[in-house]
């Protein structure tokens, strides 16, 4: 399951990094980032109060391709997508998972 979890998880990366040539953010220059920063390896502090681990690179990495610098907006987990569609951050970068209840309606 891990291993089908990262595949996925590559392939998210490469289409979001193939498609960020065309993306912009609503501040030129900065790429904020929601997450929930509570899951290490994947996101969570560091002693410094550092954002680490592997959703935060990834965040680095796509701000790099868009000329901007990462920026993170610890948010709690139910409340992500409506962060996202209130324009409070440009991306959601954590792993989600579709739901029968969360799918969009016709």
């Amino acid at each position: 399951m891990h291993n089908k979890t990262m595949r996925l998880s590559l392939i998210a990366a490469g289409l979001l990094c193939g498609s960020a040539a065309f993306a912009s953010t609503a501040i030129p220059g900065q790429l904020k980032v929601g997450m929930e920063i509570t899951y290490p390896p994947f996101e969570s502090y560091d002693a410094d109060k550092n954002v680490v681990g592997s959703d935060p690179e990834l965040s680095h990495a796509l701000a790099k391709h868009l000329e901007a610098k990462a920026q993170f907006v610890d948010t709690k987990f139910p409340s992500l997508i409506l962060g996202l569609n209130a324009g409070h951050y440009d991306a959601i970068i954590s792993g989600m998972y579709i739901t029968p209840s969360a799918r969009p309606r016709p």
